[in-house]
């Protein structure tokens, strides 16, 4: 065991004990924040790096009054960077931190001290080169496969098709209580109307659930899948995965080269695809960068979501121990920053994301030539709604939830704000994609492009419905939840507003081999 012993206090001494826990506590800030699109010289990073060496004092202080205690908490703090990022095992990361504590309190004290000092100065270098998980480089590029284009049977490469997935936007002409949304929904239709798109208006998805609607999307004709287990990745570039893209063979015999932009919820890359780039829905930060506030709210808002990841229950990384006694404190119904951080993870995941997601395509994919093809699954206007119609963030008062949604319950917010929250972000999104479709139009050639847009079900405010086969809702809620905008504009397809009801799997499927795959062959 290690013997308390009185040692000099000076201030330069104290600076040197402080060292080893400078190098672990920035070993856990620091990648962090790079990891959640930070860049070395936001005032992010360096004000929360301060912090993090003014606690290192703090604790070479105590190291110095009680050497064991000081070894104790450089074990403490060591484990927290190994769990963090590389722990995926509650009880692996109890046996880790209990290995640590131990050695500690061992002869083997110094030995550790030295280990957790070299390995945290590593590790912390290391990720200012890496591009995993960082938001500023969000679009992680799978290597593209060896299959090149190839030119079709009949009259040489098809016209490019751009696929745009956008996630909860619903068919805003149907939702009976969504009547704040009628003005907005005219003014979409007649956006696409004038462009030569068809509007189609009674369009309902046969689930809540993105990865069941939108794997039946694009599997054969028919197919069903009755719940989201047959559809757990096994890749691991999601959470799930489509069992089978039919629609995917389908273009690429047509002749057709695949791109796909799609985020970490399901993953439609395979065989087919040429190009698979993925951004990850888990992470929040990027939307707080648009979230232009004075330095205070800045730090607030990147302290928040640090405290988010290491407490989270279910994401990619946290801190065991503190998970657990955050929401041990969320249970006993202590408020504060243990719920208000609950809602900043989300509040960051799936906006400021998508907005990314906008900006790529806008430099990257405007411009589609004959034979490409690309499939963009992008997740706005998916709530949390917290984007004005201009794509700003609004302030946190303003932040709204689908009724069913825990927070949305603490905000005690009535269902006529929340429709309007939503037809914001609604806004938002029609903005940015009408700026890509432009583009796109107005590029080289752009004028034979085929567009497809629609969503993967409705705004899900009453509830989020699991199967349309087996669920016993209301029409009311069924609209809500599964009703979904759908426009196409094709050689072919006039620009009108059609009124007939079909599912979104067959409108798609009737659609595609009308306008696609049949016109192909004539």
């Amino acid at each position: 065991m290690i013997a308390n012993v009185s040692l000099p206090r000076s201030t330069s001494e104290i600076a040197i004990a402080a060292a080893p826990f400078a190098a672990v506590l920035l070993a856990i800030v620091v990648p962090m924040l790079l990891d959640f699109g930070y860049s070395a010289l936001d005032v992010e990073v360096w004000s929360l790096g301060g912090l993090a060496g003014c606690l290192a004092l703090v604790f070479g202080w105590i190291d110095r009054h009680s050497y064991r205690t000081g070894a104790v908490l450089l074990a403490v703090l060591f484990y927290t960077v190994v769990d963090l990022y590389f722990m995926h095992s509650d009880l692996l990361s109890l046996i880790v931190l209990a290995g640590f504590v131990a050695a500690a309190l061992s002869p083997a004290h110094a030995t550790l001290r030295i280990v957790s000092v070299v390995f945290s100065i590593m590790f912390m270098t290391t990720a200012f080169f890496s591009s995993e998980g960082s938001l500023f480089r969000a679009i992680e590029s799978a290597k593209p496969t060896a299959a090149r284009l190839s030119q079709a049977k009949v009259g040489g490469a098809p016209p490019p098709i751009v696929h745009i997935v956008l996630d909860e936007f619903a068919s805003l002409s149907r939702a009976p209580e969504a009547s704040s949304l009628r003005a907005l929904n005219e003014e979409i239709e007649a956006d696409y109307l004038k462009r030569g798109f068809a509007v189609f208006r009674a369009t309902r998805a046969t689930s809540g659930s993105s990865a069941i609607s939108l794997s039946e999307l694009v599997a054969p004709r028919g197919q069903a899948y009755a719940n989201e287990n047959a559809l757990q990745s096994k890749a691991k570039r999601a959470i799930f995965e489509v069992p089978r893209n039919k629609y995917f063979e389908d273009l690429k015999r047509l002749g057709y080269r695949i791109s796909v932009l799609q985020s970490s919820h399901l993953d439609f890359c395979g065989r087919e695809t040429d190009a698979c780039l993925t951004y990850k829905r888990a992470e929040f930060i990027d939307a707080a960068l648009r979230y232009e506030k004075p330095p205070l709210e800045r730090l607030r808002a990147a302290a928040a979501v640090m405290h988010a990841r290491a407490s989270s229950m279910s994401g990619e990384r946290r801190v065991t121990l503190y998970g657990f006694a955050i929401q041990g404190l969320d249970q006993a119904g202590i408020d504060g920053l243990t719920r208000r951080s609950g809602r900043d993870e989300k509040i960051w995941s799936p906006s400021g994301v998508s907005l990314r997601a906008f900006d790529y395509l806008d430099t990257n994919f405007a411009t589609p030539q004959s034979g490409e093809a690309y499939f963009i699954h992008l997740l706005l206007p998916h709530f949390p709604y917290v984007l004005n119609r201009d794509c700003e963030t609004n302030p946190p008062n303003q932040w709204r939830w689908p009724l069913w949604a825990p927070e949305s319950a603490m905000a005690g917010t009535a269902l006529d704000t929340i429709y309007a929250a939503y037809g914001e972000q609604v806004r938002c999104t029609h903005l940015r994609t009408m700026r890509l479709v432009d583009a796109i139009t107005k590029s080289q050639g752009g004028s034979q492009t085929i567009f497809i847009i629609h969503g993967d079900h409705g705004a899900r405010i009453h509830s989020k419905i699991g199967h349309l086969d087996e669920t016993k809702a209301d029409e009311a809620i069924l609209v809500d939840g599964l009703d979904t905008f759908f426009v196409i504009k094709a050689p072919g397809v006039t620009a009108e507003v059609d009124e007939t009801e079909a599912l979104l799997q067959t409108r798609f499927h009737d659609l595609l081999e009308s306008y696609i795959l049949n016109s192909r062959n004539r």
